[in-house]
């Protein structure tokens, strides 16, 4: 996840951001933090269901392996 989340409450001056969002003072400021909150929310979720697909995968490749086994231990019979 992105460690460098940080939030600037520059002064009017700079309000404006590099992209584009601010500009109008406060009421910029937290469009521009509610936004960057959002983008890192939305990275949380897309790598907490990578590794979820990757445990769920890893869960269903021995599952299939112990039954494969099984059928063949019982085909040995």
């Amino acid at each position: 996840m992105g460690d460098n989340c940080l939030v600037s409450f520059r002064g009017t001056d700079d309000a404006k951001s590099a992209n584009g969002v601010g500009g109008d003072g406060a009421k910029g400021k937290m469009k521009e933090a509610a936004q960057e909150g959002l983008k890192t929310s939305k990275i949380a979720v897309e790598e907490s269901a990578e590794s979820a697909a990757k445990v769920v995968g890893g869960a269903t490749h021995k599952t299939t392996e112990k039954a494969k086994k099984s059928v063949y231990e019982k085909d040995e019979f």
